[in-house]
């Protein structure tokens, strides 16, 4: 089981990255539900970079759905990612990924050196 975090997930579903979507769509694996969220607003901004047609953006949505990530309502988390986020100097958002992972005793999957460093068991992909 793997914690994917929206830069993971992201490169994914944007670069194609075939180790990462090799990993997600084998299933098993969970995350904040914000996730959707935050890897919508990266494609946001590809679109709006042109980098990406809006048709594209939307499959890619469509396909982060179906990989059949478990996601964990952020009211779950909320309070210790809190703690998370203060003691490990994160982002609440990103001290959510570490509270799931160290409550599955999982792997985080990223692409942020900062949030890989944080968490001894992360995957940094780049």
């Amino acid at each position: 089981m793997c914690v994917v975090d929206a830069s993971a997930a992201a490169r994914w579903l944007v670069d194609g990255d075939p180790s990462v979507g090799g990993l997600l769509r084998g299933g098993g694996n969970a995350s904040p539900s914000f996730l959707v969220l935050e890897v919508a607003h990266a494609l946001v901004r590809q679109v709006r970079g042109g980098r990406l047609e809006l048709r594209d953006a939307l499959a890619a949505i469509d396909d982060l759905l179906a990989a059949g990530i478990e996601l964990t309502p952020v009211e779950a988390l909320a309070p210790s990612a809190l703690a998370v986020a203060i003691e490990l100097g994160l982002t609440a958002y990103d001290a959510a990924y570490v509270v799931l992972a160290r409550t599955f005793g999982a792997s985080l999957l990223t692409a942020d050196r900062r949030l890989a460093a944080a968490y001894d068991r992360a995957e940094l992909i780049v």
